[in-house]
Parts: structure tokens; sequence; C-alpha cells
């Protein structure tokens, strides 16, 4: 059983520390299937394992606040827990938290997680925008009508897991080429 029962959290600070090479950052009021949970915990498992520095902080609680609830009667968190291995070490759940404390994440975070199925739009996708983070976004509608692929964000297929792997190597691999994109989200949010 790799499931973590007081998995660690971490504070900005020692996140910023421990980030300066590859830090990613996930945020949903719960961890379910709209938002994308079990194919990012998926793509984290991986990408431990290709990248040894690389440090995750998720944002949220351990519930579904959209759609359905597993039938087994577990959380998706403690499905991925089981089901993936993890470093837990490097694995951050903070549950949910101020204002603040995100938009600091946000600010430091080398790539942010943002999956939806077809869906509203969460308010915390359009704050990490105007924080400038790197986006990382599934290529949904909801998604795409604030951002454009390589222009203010990278975009990738909602259920293809592989391909977000890879988008998350390339972007942490090649930071500076990303930095217009950084530019952009923020110019998205603050010019509206």
């Amino acid at each position: 059983n790799n499931n973590d029962p007081s998995p660690a959290k971490v504070k900005v600070e020692e996140f910023e520390l421990m980030a300066e090479n590859a830090g990613i950052t996930y945020v949903a009021r719960g961890m379910e299937e709209y938002r994308g949970c079990p194919q990012f915990m998926e793509a984290v498992s991986e990408l431990q394992k290709q990248r040894p520095n690389l440090q995750t902080v998720i944002l949220g609680a351990d519930r579904v606040a959209y759609g359905a609830k597993r039938k087994d009667g577990k959380s998706f968190k403690e499905w991925a827990l089981d089901e993936f291995e993890f470093d837990h070490s490097r694995l951050h759940f903070m549950g949910l938290t101020g204002l603040t404390v995100f938009r600091d994440l946000m600010r430091i975070t080398s790539a942010h997680i943002y999956l939806t199925a077809p869906f509203v739009l969460s308010w915390s996708l359009l704050e990490a925008m105007s924080t400038g983070a790197l986006i990382i976004g599934s290529d949904t509608d909801p998604v795409k009508e604030v951002i454009t692929h390589e222009k203010n964000g990278l975009l990738v297929p909602f259920f293809e897991t592989d391909k977000l792997i890879a988008q998350v190597n390339e972007a942490l691999t090649v930071k500076s080429e990303y930095r217009s994109c950084c530019v952009k989200a923020r110019e998205t949010i603050t010019s509206t």
C-alpha cells in the first residue's frame, strides 16, 4: 500500500527553495475527475521517476466538489496513492488555503497544471494567470477561452497523460523559452 496517511505539508518559503529547478502546482476545490485529478496524479508518479528533484504542491480538499464519487468508496486521492508509486517527501498536500498562499505559490511555481473537463472555468486559473505563472492546461473549451497554446500558456489533451508528462518535462527543461507565455498570461487578465 502506497497510501501515506499523513502527507507532508510545505510552507511557501520551503517550496521556493525546493522548486529552484522543478516545482509544479495543482489546485482544485476537490480532487475529482472533472478537474483531471486521476490524470494529474498518474503524471506526477511518472514525472517523479524521471525528475528526481521534482517537487509537487497540491492545494485542495480530499473530496468531490463536482461530479460523481468513486463507486469503491475511496476518494480520488486515496485511490491515486494506492494506484501509483510516489516519493511522499516530494509530494505535498496543503488542503484548502487562503488566497495569499495560493498567489505566493503561483509566483514561484515552475509550471501550474490546470485540467478540467468541459465545465465551468475555475477562478483559480485566472488568478494563476494574473501572477504570471506558466500554465499547462487542458485543451478543453473552457480553458481555450482564455489560453492560446504557446501564446499565453500551453495546452494538452485532457485524457492523454503521456502528452501532459511530455509537456511538463519540456517546460521544466527549457523554462526560459516560455517567459513570454507568462508575461502574456498576466496581460490577458490585467488588460480585461
